[in-house]
Formats: structure tokens, sequence, C-alpha cells
């Protein structure tokens, strides 16, 4: 019986010494992070901006390309100014502020990249591909950017009218070549 008791302590005392290098390699917190802020990149851009935005690639109507439209771009953000959510409404129209998109700021730019997928028949899917930036000019107090859809459709139940496109547009400040 002693034989084997140099042998099952050391096997205990390994066992003992792995959990507690598990336990520091894993953080050594308690695992209890939901209290810690996590950090954040943005800047205060909260506000409204006046601007101006053009189609500058319509190949889902092309028959807009070029177009212009002044814009009321509002952006408001969470506390930790981390997410932002931008809005527009067309001055005059008297309708509130639509959603453009919700995203992460990184300094004085919202960016969201993203795919969003929608039923598009039987069998049938159609893709978004969303590549959108606004940035703020925090000396002249204005907004530029780019929005970027690529959309495209996947299924066996897709037909001719499922055609693939890009709408891409720009966002500059108002008043900007007049």
């Amino acid at each position: 019986m002693r034989r084997g008791f140099p042998f099952g302590f050391l096997a205990i005392l390994g066992l003992v010494l792995t959990s507690l290098v598990v336990s520091a390699c894993a953080g050594g917190s308690g695992g209890d992070d939901d209290d810690e802020k996590k950090p954040t990149y943005g800047e205060e851009i909260e506000g409204v901006y006046p601007a101006v935005m053009t189609i500058v690639k319509d190949d889902c109507s092309p028959e807009n390309e070029g177009e212009s439209e002044d814009w009321i771009v509002e952006i408001e953000q969470s506390d930790d100014l981390g997410t932002a959510w931008v809005r527009y409404t067309r001055p005059g129209s008297g309708l509130d502020a639509v959603e453009l998109f919700k995203a992460d700021v990184y300094g004085t730019v919202v960016v969201k990249a993203a795919i969003a997928s929608y039923p598009a028949g039987n069998g049938c899917t159609k893709f978004n591909v969303q590549n959108y930036r606004v940035k703020i000019d925090s000396e002249t107090l204005t907004i530029s950017g780019a929005l970027s859809d690529d959309i495209f459709y996947q299924g066996a139940g897709c037909d001719s009218s499922s055609r693939d496109c890009t709408f891409e547009r720009t966002i500059e400040p108002a008043g900007v070549g007049d």
C-alpha cells in the first residue's frame, strides 16, 4: 500500500497544479468581467449636419446616377461614445428622421461593414453587403462619407429579375461646390 502512495500523491498534486495554471491563464479575475467597461475609441460627434447626398453609381436603377438630395444628417451616440445612430431627413419635408445605419465609432468616423440577407421569393435569397462610413470634421463641424451596397442573389429559385447590382452614394458637406 505504501508503494502506491507516492504515485497517487504525485498524480493528485499534478492535477491541482494543472488546475491552478489553467485558472491563472484564464485571467484569474474570477470570470466576472461583466462589470468591466470595454474600451471606446469614439470621440464626441453627436449633432446635426447639413449635407448633400449624391448617387455616384446605381446599377439597380441607372437612371438615378448623378442625382443629389439635400439631407440633414443627425448623429446620436451611446453614453460610452462607441456606438452611433446615423439618421437623415430631407429639409422642409416635415418627416421624422429615418435611421440610415447604426455602427461603431472610431475617433470621428462611424463605420458599418455588414452583410444582410432577405428572402427574395421561393428558394431565392437577396444579400446586401453594406460598407458605410461617415466622418465628422471636428474643426469645421461638417460631415462627409460614402455609402456602398453590393447586392446579389443566391438560390435555385432566383430568376432573371433577381439582378446583381451596386448602389454607391457619397455624402458631402452642404455648400461644397456651390
